[in-house]
């Protein structure tokens, strides 16, 4: 079942995250999935967390890195590459390619994910299209 589960999570990252197919977030999270580190709750939870980078980043897609399992558990490694052409939480399109890495935990059951903790780089992110000013050197 352990390369099975790491089929079904690099289908989301494929289809769901990158191409927006609902049907394969249907089929691969659960009704009561929690995401423990970003505070998403189900597949309606994350068609809410992804609004803001189908708007700000709409060529968003993986690079995936590799994955692993063991047992109930998956970890993925990956790269999020896209083109800032909209609003991207409160900035403005810069045209900017950018790219960040994470990585995400996710927990099975009965092929499908029940939990995840997901760590990805967002400051890494917000950083490549609206760079924190520098302070003056005296």
């Amino acid at each position: 079942m352990s390369q099975e589960n790491i089929k079904i999570y690099e289908r989301l990252f494929d289809e769901y995250w990158a191409e927006d197919d609902e049907a394969v977030l249907s089929a691969s999270v659960a009704q009561q999935h929690v995401n423990h580190t970003l505070g998403v709750r189900g597949p309606d939870g994350y068609k809410e967390f992804m609004k803001p980078f189908r708007v700000g980043l709409p060529d968003f897609h993986f690079d995936i890195h590799f994955s692993l399992s063991d047992g109930d558990y998956v970890v993925t490694v990956w790269t999020g590459i896209g083109t800032h052409k909209g609003e991207f939480m409160g900035v403005p399109a810069t045209g900017k390619a950018v790219q960040f890495n994470g990585a995400c935990i996710a927990r099975f059951e009965k092929g499908v994910v029940v939990e995840e903790w997901s760590y990805p780089d967002l400051m890494g992110l917000m950083q490549q299209i609206a760079p924190a000013p520098q302070a003056e050197v005296v």
